[in-house]
């Protein structure tokens, strides 16, 4: 995937959709094309069905398609390497960074995991901005019932945390601050993984209780039921079809149940038209 429409060429419009990232955020595919691609050895090679997403922030090359296509991809130490089919080196790339921190905590508020997890609704807090007074008083409370100090806190970047105010407080308490690099949620991986557990585990509670919930956000259901029309021509993935929102989405990530069927005498609420109608964009 590509955001430099330059380096595509052969470029077919007609193909569109959306690519979702790990993040939950969707970008819109403008077309897809051919890039040339330039090896280590200097010998250039071209690379097929590239897509063209102009809202990207750069290339993304996937590891798994590359090995699907035939390409040997191998990792050593602190080194990466993809060969094409033919042997040729095509990428050879050294993680310079640790992308995790190698410091343990070694007894309570020595070190201290710090984030903020939304959106949900309810809020817990209206604004970002009541980060710094929510902080103060946790550490308030936590200090006095475990009778130690904070020592360090580790967050990542976000504005709430990095303030003046925040930092003027933390220096003048004697707490150090490590931040995390950018884009690299790893090196706070304590909280991340215990944000992601609690979400899931709520979002577990609330399916077994049978809890029928709107827009909860980050709490709604990450799986929805479609309906499969075709394999996707030109990919590797499933054309599926949304009843409820009459629309057409794409995917690999698919679990079939074969002896489920779609209600297409289900009403819809606010609809006129009939539920097997969808216009196709």
């Amino acid at each position: 995937m590509t955001s430099n429409k330059a380096f595509s060429f052969e470029l077919n419009k007609n193909i569109g959709g959306k690519v979702k990232f790990g993040n939950g955020s969707c970008l819109r595919i403008v077309g897809k094309g051919s890039m040339l691609f330039q090896s280590k050895t200097i010998e250039q090679k071209i690379v097929s069905d590239i897509y063209y997403i102009p809202e990207l922030k750069g290339n993304i090359l996937f590891l798994g398609q590359a090995t699907e296509a035939g390409c040997d991809v191998r990792m050593r130490q602190d080194y990466l390497t993809l060969h094409d089919p033919s042997g040729r080196l095509l990428v050879k790339t050294r993680q310079s960074f640790l992308k995790a921190s190698m410091f343990r905590a070694s007894r309570p508020l020595e070190l201290l995991h710090a984030d903020l997890c939304g959106p949900i609704s309810p809020p817990t807090i209206a604004e970002k901005s009541e980060a710094f007074e929510r902080f103060k008083a946790f550490k308030e409370l936590v200090e006095k019932e475990l009778g130690r100090a904070i020592l360090t806190l580790r967050t990542n970047r976000g504005g709430e945390l990095t303030s003046r105010e925040f930092y003027e407080f933390c220096e003048s308490k004697g707490i150090k601050r490590h931040l995390t690099a950018p884009y690299t949620s790893q090196q706070n991986g304590v909280v991340e993984r215990r944000n992601r557990t609690l979400m899931e585990m709520t979002r577990s509670s609330l399916k077994a209780m049978n809890v029928e919930a709107v827009n909860l956000k980050k709490l709604d259901d990450k799986s929805h039921m479609l309906v499969h029309l075709e394999i996707e021509p030109e990919s590797k993935a499933y054309r599926l079809y949304n009843p409820e929102t009459r629309r057409i989405t794409v995917s690999c990530d698919v679990v079939f149940d074969e002896k489920a069927s779609w209600n297409w005498n289900k009403p819809r609420d606010g609809s006129g038209r009939d539920p097997g109608m969808f216009q196709m964009r």
